[in-house]
C-alpha cells in the first residue's frame, strides 16, 4: 500500500515524478500557501531526501495519540524563527489541518509565556515583533467551540502552586518546607536542582518558582504545560531535565501514552535517534512504571 503525504508517493523515494513535485509544490493547505524553504530546497536538490523526511513525518503523526502544534511555537519562539512561530499561530486558529476547533489565544499566549520562561533574552527577542503582529491578526475560536486537548485536561493553576510566601524575597525554611512537599506529592521525589539551588542561591531558586507557577492562568491545561517541558527537555537531550519533567507529567496526571507522544516529538527535532539515546535511561524507567 503506498502511502502518499502531500502529493508525493512516500512509499517510492527513489522516484519521484514532475507530477509529484507539481502537486507537492503546490499544496496550498498551508498558511504561507506553499511548502517551507527548506523543504522546497530538498525538492529540487535530493527528491528522495525529501520523501523520506516526508515518510518519517507521516509516521511519527500517523502513530500519535494527540496532534498539537503548540510545541512547535514553544521550539521556534525559543530558538528565534519568527516566520515559523507565525506559521504555527496561523495553524492554532480554528478550522486548520492540524488544530481543528481551534486553540484560544490566552492557550497561545501561554504557551509563548512557556517560551519566554525558557528563554527570556535569546529567541524570544528575535521573534517579538512577530508575536505581537500574529496576535493582532488572531481568530478566537467559537465560544461554544470543543476543547482542542484530550478530555480530562483541565486548566488549574492552584495546583502547580507550591505554598511559598512571595511577600519576602527570602527563600524561608517554611518555604523551602512547602515547595520539597510539594515536589514528593506530585513528582515523587525532589529535583536536585531543588537542592543545589537551596543551597547556593535561595533567593533565586525563590524568584525562579514565582515564575514558573504563575505561567498558567486560564489558557492551558496543567498536563499540556508538562508537556511543553517534556518536548523542550527531550530535544534538547537534557537527562536530568527528561527525569523531572516525565515526573511532572506524571504527577500532573498525564496518560502515558501523551508521555510518549512528547517523548518522541521532542526526539524529532534536532537529532532524532540520537536525541532519544541521550535520554533512554530516564525515559524507559518511568514509562515502564508509569
Amino acid at each position: 500500500m503506498s502511502i502518499v503525504y502531500r502529493g508525493m508517493n512516500v512509499s517510492e523515494p527513489d522516484v519521484t515524478t514532475p507530477e509529484e513535485l507539481a502537486a507537492f509544490l503546490g499544496f496550498t493547505d498551508q498558511p504561507t500557501g506553499k511548502p517551507l524553504a527548506s523543504y522546497a530546497l530538498w525538492a529540487d536538490l535530493r527528491p528522495d531526501v525529501l520523501k523520506r523526511l516526508l515518510n518519517y513525518v507521516h509516521h511519527l503523526h500517523e502513530e500519535e495519540s494527540f496532534s498539537c502544534p503548540l510545541p512547535y511555537l514553544s521550539l521556534y519562539a525559543v530558538g528565534g524563527w519568527a516566520e515559523g512561530v507565525d506559521y504555527i499561530m496561523q495553524i492554532c486558529q480554528p478550522s486548520t489541518f492540524l488544530s481543528g476547533p481551534g486553540y484560544s489565544r490566552a492557550a497561545i499566549v501561554e504557551t509563548l509565556a512557556v517560551a519566554f520562561y525558557l528563554a527570556p533574552t535569546w529567541g524570544t527577542v528575535l521573534v517579538a515583533d512577530q508575536i505581537r503582529a500574529s496576535l493582532a491578526a488572531f481568530r478566537e475560536p467559537e465560544p461554544d467551540a470543543p476543547s482542542p486537548f484530550p478530555d480530562g485536561w483541565v486548566v488549574d493553576p492552584d495546583a502547580l502552586k507550591a505554598g511559598l510566601d512571595y511577600s519576602t524575597p527570602d527563600l524561608t525554611k517554611q518555604d523551602l518546607t512547602a515547595l520539597r512537599e510539594w515536589y514528593l506529592r506530585v513528582c515523587g521525589e525532589v529535583p536536585k536542582s531543588i537542592e543545589l539551588y537551596a543551597k547556593y542561591r535561595p533567593q533565586v531558586l525563590k524568584a525562579e518558582r514565582g515564575r514558573w507557577e504563575n505561567i498558567v492562568k486560564t489558557g492551558l491545561p496543567n498536563r499540556m504545560f508538562a508537556y511543553l517541558f517534556l518536548h523542550h527537555e527531550v530535544w534538547r537531550g537534557n537527562v536530568e531535565g527528561t527525569r523531572d519533567a516525565l515526573l511532572l507529567a506524571r504527577g500532573l496526571g498525564m496518560e502515558r501514552e501523551y508521555a510518549v507522544d512528547a517523548v518522541w516529538y521532542g526526539g524529532s527535532f534536532l537529532g532524532g535517534t540520537g536525541t532519544i539515546a541521550a535520554v533512554a535511561e530516564p525515559v524507559d524507567e518511568i514509562l515502564e512504571n508509569w
